[in-house]
């Protein structure tokens, strides 16, 4: 399964500035969001924020607290 979000606040002090190079973007997703890396597609920013994809997503995923926590912080596209 995949899906997609949209980020548009940041954590611990990062702003959009800090992401404009996907390997920053995959970073901030890993270590603060703690979204598993192979999880993570692709990274984009447009003009609201950091845009996520993740693939590969099963049943535990969805229910696993790091999905729980994007859920609230992003949007789903």
């Amino acid at each position: 399964m995949e899906e997609c979000f949209l980020i548009s606040s940041f954590e611990d002090g990062y702003v959009v500035d800090d992401l404009v190079h996907e390997e920053a973007a995959v970073e901030y997703c890993s270590t603060v969001l703690d979204i598993p890396v192979e999880k993570i597609q692709s990274t984009s920013l447009d003009g609201d924020g950091l845009e996520l994809v993740l693939s590969d997503l099963n049943s535990e995923d969805i229910q696993d607290d790091w999905f729980v926590n994007l859920c609230k912080v992003s949007t789903k596209l």
